[in-house]
């Protein structure tokens, strides 16, 4: 089906039919794993259709807002494509505030998607509306980090960790994309600031690790 001028005509298309899904669960094997995961799917899917029915025939349908929404109940069960199309049709809808969340949103769903040159697309439009938006300026360092662009990402990694001083991610983040420019002692504030605000994440400590950028002291009280 081709979505034409109006992409929310695609959407159904995009998910599962219930009745597919049972079609399958009596081909299935007789195993009870399989069984009990077919069952999951069939549940997933007829409560997809509900909710796509009480939102289009619902007289309070709100348009943009409800396509948001429709949006992150797909992204929450893994419909990623379908997602994106619900995204779409709110950011053509939409008014300003609508238009950026849908944005931002859609954003995160093709990073889940390793889509990342759409992904700073996005993070950067968001970012131009609203600099204050610390995970808009995080996703976009990210995604800008991930096609190999630090010196674009970096301002955006900086920023994120000005907003949000206490925000593991952002730090991460930051630390990674120091790293990949050969910016060692800054990564590794950057990596250790990291780890400190959120301990039980230990990536960023590993990574640290792995490029010998901790006093072996620090092993047993770090700072």
């Amino acid at each position: 089906m081709k979505c034409g001028a109006n992409p929310r005509m695609c959407l159904s298309a995009r998910t599962p039919h219930p009745v597919l899904f049972i079609q399958k669960w009596f081909r299935a094997g007789r195993t009870k794993r399989e069984t009990k995961t077919m069952k999951l799917k069939i549940i997933t899917a007829m409560a997809t259709a509900l909710f796509e029915l009480v939102i289009f025939t619902s007289p309070a349908y709100a348009g943009a807002a409800d396509d948001i929404q429709r949006g992150d109940y797909y992204a929450a069960n893994g419909y990623l494509g379908a997602a994106v199309l619900a995204y779409t049709v709110a950011i053509e809808a939409g008014d300003r505030n609508e238009r950026i969340l849908a944005r931002f949103q859609r954003a995160r769903v093709y990073v889940a998607m390793q889509k990342w040159k759409a992904a700073s697309d996005d993070f950067g439009m968001v970012v131009n509306e609203e600099d204050d938006w610390r995970k808009a300026q995080s996703g976009l360092a990210w995604s800008l980090h991930q096609q190999g662009k630090q010196e674009q990402a970096l301002p955006h990694a900086l920023a994120a960790v000005q907003l949000a001083p206490d925000d593991h991610y952002a730090w991460d983040t930051l630390g990674r994309i120091l790293l990949a420019l050969g910016d060692i002692p800054n990564a590794a504030h950057a990596l250790r600031t990291a780890w400190q605000t959120d301990p039980e994440r230990i990536k960023s400590f590993n990574l640290l690790n792995e490029f010998h950028l901790l006093p072996m002291s620090m092993w047993f009280d770090i700072a």
